[in-house]
Formats: structure tokens, sequence, C-alpha cells
């Protein structure tokens, strides 16, 4: 299966993997000062056919509609409140 690269770039901005165990991971995203945390579940498929190109088994960031409930944001300065969201998210 691929993984989540641990840094990626989407929409202008950098995203870099702080801390994963399983499926639950803390992301720095920033763009110049602009930064905060993201606490997420990462999502995986088996495999899809996508008009007819074949897509192999893969994990993905989860989509803007699974915000609050896959994915959080934490502000710029919470590493702290992402850490304990991170341990939450283990239990």
């Amino acid at each position: 299966m691929k993984q989540l690269p641990q840094t990626f770039k989407r929409n202008g901005f950098t995203f870099g993997q702080m801390e994963r165990e399983g499926n639950v991971a803390i992301y720095r995203k920033h763009k110049g000062r602009i930064s905060s945390f993201e606490v997420v579940l990462i999502q995986s498929h088996n495999g899809r056919i996508i008009m007819g190109e074949v897509i192999p088994p893969s994990e993905f960031y989860p989509s803007s509609e699974q915000w609050g409930t896959k994915g959080w944001t934490l502000a710029e300065a919470d590493y702290h409140g992402a850490h304990r969201k991170f341990l939450e998210l283990l239990k």
C-alpha cells in the first residue's frame, strides 16, 4: 500500500508529518508566516479503477467533508492541544 507522504504540498501549503502512530497523525501546515497543526485519521482504499485507470491501494488525507470527524485543525501555537487530540484518538 502506498503510504501518505511525510511531506507534501496542497493549495499552496506545505504539510509536514510531526508524529504518527497507526492511522493517527499530526501534520504541521504552513505557508509563509501562516501555520497550524492538523490531527488526522489517515484514510485508505484497497485500490480503484477511475475512468479505466487502475489506482493502486493507498493512503490519503481526509477530505474537506470529513473535517471535524476525521480531521481537526488547531492553532499555530497549540502543538500541545494537537498532541492531546492525537492521544485521544489513539484510545
